[in-house]
């Protein structure tokens, strides 16, 4: 279960990085530039070296939980204070994904 789980925080980090992308900034957005693909990937090879290394240190699985947590709080914080509209919902949905999938964690 926790390897779900920790596969469901690199999807959701992927999630937070569109959400960022999405965002207009003069209009326009940055989703599918190359910057957006290359922290999409970053973001992944990540994930999966934490999982990887992870299951040697036990500790290791916990504090990229917590970083992935943290940064989906941030951006449903950032949702509910700049975002309208799909983009607000989007991002609430990511946070409250976020938590549960915390609490999952430890079940």
């Amino acid at each position: 279960m926790r390897r779900v789980s920790v596969l469901f925080s690199i999807l959701l980090s992927v999630f937070c990085i569109f959400a960022i992308a999405f965002y207009p900034i003069n209009g326009m957005n940055t989703f599918g530039t190359k910057g957006m693909w290359i922290m999409v990937i970053a973001a992944v090879i990540l994930g999966i070296l934490f999982m990887i290394f992870g299951r040697y240190f036990n500790q290791l699985i916990l504090i990229y939980q917590v970083l992935v947590l943290l940064l989906c709080l941030l951006c449903g914080v950032l949702g509910l204070l700049v975002a309208s509209g799909y983009l607000k919902l989007f991002t609430i949905v990511i946070a409250v994904a976020s938590i549960l999938n915390f609490i999952f964690y430890f079940f």
